[in-house]
């Protein structure tokens, strides 16, 4: 009902002219995917790479299902190879008139990213339900076995943490077989929340008490397997790709530290 009420408020300041919101680039938070649901706010999430020219899978705001990309665009076909027996999660394959022929100049690469019967490997984890519906778990090269047998995709995590509001960007990464989140603050939210007068000593007791917070929060909405065991702070922003994606393996978790504060 309040989903539905907060809805309509967000509509109305579009003043009727939004027929949809596309969504892509990184995983939706699933709270924000219910409240869009609930409220009946038409959205749409697309699914595709640079080398499929780029979308692969979408739908009408009428047809979503939670947690979906949706279903091959016309012409495209998309099966998962070599697919786990009990979750059907396996690399998603394309085969269509938009994929690419290949990397420009480079063979060795191209030849690499397809299989013999000419599907092209995306490199990343989902599975398909029994109507087609797609749905993408994460980066093959990023998927963490935990120590159950489970998959973990870091990018799940993280989108559940970046719902909190004193969190910019995270990393999610596994070290000595335990899962470690490194969080980057919204420090002009935490400039807002600190008054002038606080000590440096009272900031930090204060960044403590709000990462452990955000700590015990975030493993409270996690299943037991996926749950994490350490947070540290990370005060620069994260590396990224021309895509705005976080290199990640330009970072691990052995030099970091508890929340020290609001050091820049």
């Amino acid at each position: 009902k309040l989903h539905q009420i907060a809805g309509k408020k967000l509509l109305a300041t579009f003043e009727g002219e939004l027929r949809v919101l596309p969504i892509g680039g990184a995983p939706l938070a699933p709270e924000v995917e219910q409240f869009f649901r609930d409220a009946h706010f038409p959205y749409t999430i697309g699914y595709g790479l640079t080398e499929t020219s780029p979308l692969v899978a979408g739908t009408a705001p009428e047809s979503t299902r939670a947690g979906s990309t949706g279903l091959a665009l016309s012409g495209t076909e998309i099966k998962i190879d070599k697919p786990d027996a009990e979750s059907g999660e396996g690399e998603i394959l394309i085969k269509g008139p938009t994929v690419m022929k290949g990397y420009y100049k480079d063979q060795e690469r191209t030849t690499g990213v397809f299989t013999e019967d000419g599907w092209f490997r995306t490199g990343d984890l989902g599975a398909l339900d029994s109507d087609h519906y797609l749905y993408i778990k994460g980066r093959l090269k990023n998927m963490i076995l935990g120590p159950s047998g489970r998959n973990i995709y870091p990018e799940e995590i993280e989108a559940i943490i970046n719902e909190f509001e004193i969190v910019l960007e995270s990393l999610v990464m596994q070290e000595n077989g335990k899962l470690v989140a490194r969080i980057h603050p919204n420090y002009e939210k935490l400039d807002i929340m600190f008054p002038t007068s606080a000590t440096e000593t009272k900031v930090r007791a204060r960044m403590r008490e709000l990462f452990d917070d955000l700590h015990q929060k975030l493993n409270n909405r996690l299943p037991a397997y996926c749950r994490i065991q350490r947070i540290a702070e990370q005060t620069e922003p994260f590396e990224k790709t021309p895509t705005q994606k976080i290199k990640r393996y330009l970072y691990s978790m052995e030099p970091a530290s508890p929340p020290a504060g609001l050091a820049r």
